[in-house]
């Protein structure tokens, strides 16, 4: 059931320790709406299958598939997860599904963040219109250019110190190469891979603002090309938010989706 577009990008663009349950929040940027990023997903996650609450995010495949991080998942049962749809809010409105069957990536490396990758299937397919639909992923010879723009989205926090916003907020950052990821990283003996994307806070425009938003998509001219995974940047803003890259899992997602 393929309905999303899988975008082939060459050469350069010129196109315009705590639970990792608790690291949620995207900090800063501004709030938006769930019309300008229709394949956006709140995933809720319940511990007594009575209650449940945003806790990851994820972007609409198809009618019935959402992509994600795997490690939001944990080993966790697929009815420990709902699937929010079609709203601006975390927690309200749009359409809530149950979730069929959670598959994460056969080679995941949770400890690492490795092949950081997950599906979930609906248990019902979802309804498109124009709050709902389909997002496009990059393709595997997807390339970015140094530094061009890239924008993370979730729901999070205006700031460090603020209640967390229910309402859908998005950043920008810019692209930074691997070669210069991992030399910012060395200092700290963590070693990003090729299957890794790295996205860095304007420094001058968003110096207390940080981008921790579990499985939200990063976007490249609306093209979904990673799903952010691990960094330091909410505790130091120097450092550059690492997402797993989506073009190195194009066959996978495809053919799992």
């Amino acid at each position: 059931m393929q309905v999303f577009t899988v975008v082939i990008f060459l050469g350069a663009c010129f196109a315009a320790a705590a639970d990792w349950r608790e690291i949620r929040d995207l900090v800063g940027g501004t709030e938006t709406e769930i019309g300008r990023y229709p394949f956006i997903a709140s995933l809720l996650f319940t511990s007594d299958l009575a209650v449940y609450s945003q806790k990851c995010v994820g972007a609409i495949l198809n009618r019935r598939s959402v992509i994600t991080k795997a490690t939001c998942f944990w080993n966790d049962s697929p009815d420990t997860w709902r699937i929010r749809v079609g709203s601006s809010y975390a927690n309200s409105g749009g359409q809530v599904h149950a979730t069929l069957r959670i598959i994460s990536h056969p080679e995941l490396n949770p400890f690492y963040s490795e092949n950081d990758v997950a599906i979930l299937h609906a248990a019902v397919h979802f309804t498109f219109s124009d709050f709902v639909s389909a997002g496009s992923i990059a393709g595997r010879n997807y390339v970015i250019a140094d530094d061009e723009p890239v924008w993370a989205v979730g729901w999070g926090r205006s700031s460090v110190s603020a209640t967390p916003s229910e309402l859908m907020r998005h950043i920008p950052m810019n692209y930074i190469n691997m070669k210069e990821c991992r030399s910012i990283y060395v200092t700290w003996a963590m070693y990003p891979t090729d299957d890794m994307l790295c996205a860095a806070l304007d420094q001058i425009d968003h110096r207390n603002e940080c981008q921790g938003e579990q499985g939200g998509p990063v976007l490249h001219n609306n093209v979904i090309v990673g799903l952010t995974s691990w960094g330091l940047q909410c505790l130091y803003s120097e450092y550059p938010g690492i997402s797993t890259r989506v073009s190195s899992y194009t066959p996978w997602i495809v053919a799992n989706a």
